[in-house]
């Protein structure tokens, strides 16, 4: 089945077979008129080809998985890509929280949900897109939203960065965008080879350039919370 979804502010040709996929992105279908800007079309061929990487997964998680290779290839065709991180909106702006699996970036937010309730919302708790927009980085959801199915098919300029690690004491500090270079392109998502890569970097690089970037050293206490809402959130 084949149906037009808005992801990333573009209309998106998408097909599929299974339900599962369908389910993720029911929130994200489009009913309008305009026409089909992209297509994340998955073939015979990729099918198979993510098969070998996910052995012993189902049918369906594999075309799931097909799907969002094919589409965060594409994206980065417009200036766009699929980025690790727990993303939030504040006060109009987006916010993201990135950080290895399982170091705690989701749990540092829902702490931030629970200490600022309907004030703060999750734009995507695991794979939002960052899409350069006239000079400038705006964070959208996508479907791929993580176990908890937090998100919602919502934008914000993207405001800040912040790198989260580990700590008993908290606390969050101002840092140089080239200081977390590495780390911003191992959470990026959909390079594959040299040119896709490049384009990675290109998207980088404006978001180096237009966002402010932080390390937060946190505990899992409400208190970590606090930390980053006073050090970050508030800050002009």
């Amino acid at each position: 089945m084949s149906k037009k979804y808005l992801i990333a502010g573009m209309v998106t040709d998408i097909a599929y077979k299974f339900p599962y996929t369908a389910n993720m992105l029911k929130n994200y279908e489009y009913f309008g008129d305009n026409p089909v800007e992209i297509s994340a079309r998955i073939t015979v061929e990729d099918f198979l080809a993510e098969a070998k990487l996910l052995k012993g997964e189902s049918d369906d998680f594999i075309e799931n998985s097909a799907i969002l290779r094919k589409l965060s290839n594409v994206l980065l065709d417009y200036g766009a890509m699929l980025f690790h991180g727990s993303t939030v909106k504040y006060n109009g702006n987006a916010f993201v929280f990135t950080a290895p699996s399982g170091t705690g970036k989701s749990t540092h937010t829902a702490l931030l949900k629970q200490l600022l309730g309907d004030k703060l919302c999750y734009i995507n708790d695991d794979k939002p897109i960052l899409k350069v927009e006239n000079g400038k980085v705006i964070a959208y959801g996508s479907p791929w939203n993580g176990k908890h199915n937090l998100g919602e098919n919502v934008s914000a300029p993207l405001k800040a960065i912040c790198v989260v690690t580990r700590a008993n004491e908290n606390s969050i500090s101002k840092v140089s965008p080239k200081d977390f270079l590495k780390v911003l392109f191992e959470q990026s998502v959909g390079f594959d080879n040299a040119i896709t890569a490049n384009k990675v970097l290109d998207v980088l690089d404006v978001i180096s350039k237009t966002c402010k970037f932080y390390l937060l050293k946190c505990n899992m206490d409400i208190s970590a919370a606090k930390c980053s809402l006073e050090g970050m959130l508030y800050e002009d």
